[in-house]
């Protein structure tokens, strides 16, 4: 298979300023230093302050982001950078068609999956747990009362 070149985006949220700064140059290094792809191209923006949606009380939050113009052997190599950094988005800018066997967009595909099951539970012990402590929490209101 031929190398096939990403544009991919990655933002990075949180406060204070010096550690998304600190947390991009970080970024910015992992990749340089992964043998499994290549870094051509970056540009990274100057972080901004921002509100948070729904968390506007949340003060000094800050966001950058960075464009990063990889090259990669393997479409598995696409996969765990995009696992391991999180984009927001990818471009395939090469090659215009890949052409792969179909046993390969199958482990593709089959560990993005398993990837997002373990995100899904996560997330369900999170909220479990959540529950829980509201209940807990109603209970004793209620003995008090």
């Amino acid at each position: 298979m031929e190398k096939i070149t990403i544009n991919s985006m990655i933002e990075i949220v949180g406060t204070p300023k010096k550690h998304i700064e600190d947390t991009m140059q970080n970024v910015v290094k992992l990749i340089k230093e992964n043998e499994k792809f290549e870094l051509t191209n970056q540009k990274i923006a100057e972080p901004k302050q921002v509100s948070v949606p729904g968390a506007e009380q949340v003060k000094d939050v800050w966001s950058t982001y960075g464009e990063f113009e990889v090259n990669f052997e393997k479409l598995e190599d696409i996969e765990k950078f995009c696992l391991d950094f999180m984009p927001s988005s990818i471009e395939i800018l090469k090659p215009e068609k890949l052409q792969l066997p179909s046993i390969e967009l199958e482990d593709f595909i089959n560990d993005i999956l398993q990837k997002l099951h373990q995100y899904d539970m996560v997330l369900k012990k999170i909220t479990l747990a959540q529950r829980l402590k509201q209940k807990t929490i109603s209970e004793k209101k209620d003995e008090t009362s």
